[in-house]
């Protein structure tokens, strides 16, 4: 229902583009996302962490 309202919104102010992260196994909430109208792109985000904490 979150979502949805969300989606309601993006609608009435005429959002053009937004954006959710998950990761494809993760089947219940690529299924929640593509109900509303989310379509999987070819975006690929790359993340680094430091091995070490910053002294």
């Amino acid at each position: 229902m979150l979502v949805r309202q969300a989606v309601r919104v993006f609608a009435e102010h005429r959002v053009t583009l937004a954006y959710v992260w998950t990761r494809p196994d993760n089947e219940a909430a690529v299924k929640l996302y593509t109900s509303v109208g989310f379509e999987p792109n070819r975006q690929l985000v790359m993340t680094w962490y430091p091995t070490e904490p910053n002294s």
